[in-house]
């Protein structure tokens, strides 16, 4: 019975030796491609692309009705400094003439005075008390007229109109090269495919602040007991609409769309807190500016890679799985060999397609010459279950890569009909669509 015991244990450990001969490296990699048009513009090599500003005509006539009030301004400015020696002569004449007419008519008012106040002092004392209490007449006073004001032209003054609150103005040349780039294409005017983004004014509703009641609970001594706590956040309504054209020598306008999520308000929140205090916008100019520049440099991307995806030759980012198998038991320098000749291949086929595929190829070869052994129900084979389901995934994406669609669907195929888990279920199924969008454009560009 110890010797039973002794043997399903040797047993045992050796089957666990034989499964763990071999292990499935998943290496996350990535690389870029260059994808081909949906749509070429065949005969065409070269594009400019503009940004127009929808709303530039009325910023222009505001301007124009602000030079034309500056002007006038200057204008009258300029006439009351040349009038100015003259009113000032006119005034200084006035001011002269009117010291003459007050000298005369001070002096008359002087002979009345004296003459009145001769006759005053004629009378007797009683005579003078009598005068004031019966006629309320005292002592004679001198009614002098008033001077003359000297009413000299005061200083010029150049009244300015207050300048217009235009729409926010951009420098459309240096978003549009910044921004708008159709890939694979000369940057050139000759025969040139044109693009023209046109953006509407930036629609901003907020930030304003929202309170909310929430009912809590608080627990003390377990007891529990319910009160309402009030909690604060800011919200902001944005939106930054925005329509693109392609136009072509000898056809006019080929595409032309307005971006109807563009149109749409997006809402922002700041964090929710019960602390009144801390919550606030410091500076809701400066907060609105950020964000809307931030949403037109995104909308303008969004924009040129909808341009890209349909007429340019796109340099595409892509994360996939490349697959190593290693043992200490079992010689894999060959798997070794393909995913360096893969890795190298990938890394090169947004520089050198002709390269690049031509590694992927000498990668392909291995996998393919390796697939010779294997042998998914035997569990001790170099290539087993395992190691085969690797290497056709493997295969897969090298073959989309240098454009064997009819191999990479038979790979894709045998691997569907292997009972794949949920996971490889999933890499299965986007692998079917890139093969899909690369093989339709490659259909396009023949």
């Amino acid at each position: 019975m110890k010797t039973k015991t002794n043997f399903l244990f040797i047993a045992t450990v050796f089957a666990c030796t034989v499964l763990s001969a071999q292990s499935i490296k998943d290496n996350d990699i990535t690389y870029s491609y260059v994808r081909q048009p949906m749509e070429p513009l065949k005969g065409f090599t070269n594009y400019q692309s503009k940004v127009e500003l929808s709303y530039a005509a009325e910023n222009v006539a505001m301007k124009a009705e602000y030079d034309k009030k500056c002007a006038d301004a200057e204008a009258q400015y300029q006439k009351d400094v040349a009038d100015l020696p003259q009113k000032t002569k006119d005034a200084e004449a006035k001011y002269a003439q009117d010291m003459k007419d007050w000298d005369v008519k001070d002096k008359a008012a002087e002979d009345k005075y004296q003459k009145e106040l001769a006759e005053y002092n004629k009378k007797s004392l009683a005579q003078k008390l009598a005068d004031e209490k019966l006629l309320n007449q005292g002592k004679p006073v001198k009614q002098s007229p008033p001077q003359p004001y000297k009413n000299l032209p005061r200083e010029p003054y150049k009244s300015l109109p207050p300048v217009p609150n235009y729409k926010k103005q951009y420098d459309t040349n240096l978003l549009a090269s910044s921004y708008l780039k159709l890939e694979g294409f000369n940057n050139a005017t000759d025969n040139a495919v044109i693009i023209t983004a046109t953006i509407s004014q930036f629609d901003i509703q907020g930030p304003k602040m929202v309170t909310t009641v929430k009912q809590m609970t608080h627990v003390v001594n377990g007891q529990s007991s319910n009160y309402n706590q009030t909690y604060y956040h800011y919200e902001t309504s944005y939106k930054q609409p925005m329509s693109v054209k392609v136009e072509i020598p000898g056809k006019g306008v080929i595409f032309n769309q307005t971006i109807e999520e563009f149109n749409t308000y997006k809402v922002i929140k700041t964090n929710e807190t019960d602390n009144l205090q801390a919550q606030g916008i410091s500076d809701p100019t400066a907060y609105a500016n950020n964000l809307a520049e931030k949403t037109l440099a995104e909308n303008l991307k969004y924009i040129n890679e909808l341009v890209n995806a349909k007429y340019g030759f796109s340099k595409v980012s892509r994360t996939t799985i490349l697959n190593n198998v290693e043992s200490k038991k079992m010689n894999y320098d060959d798997y070794l060999s393909a995913y360096d000749n893969a890795q190298s291949g990938y890394n090169m086929l947004s520089s050198d397609k002709v390269g690049g595929s031509a590694k992927l190829k000498a990668a392909i070869d291995t996998w393919e010459k390796a697939m010779l052994e294997s042998n998914p129900s035997d569990k001790k084979a170099r290539v087993d279950a395992d190691v085969t389901m690797a290497t056709r995934f493997n295969l897969a994406e090298a073959y989309l890569m240098i454009g064997d669609f009819a191999n990479a669907e038979t790979q894709i195929q045998k691997i569907n009909a292997a009972d794949p888990s949920k996971k490889e279920k999933r890499r299965i199924e986007e692998l079917d669509l890139l093969e899909k969008d690369l093989k339709s454009r490659a259909a396009a560009n023949k």
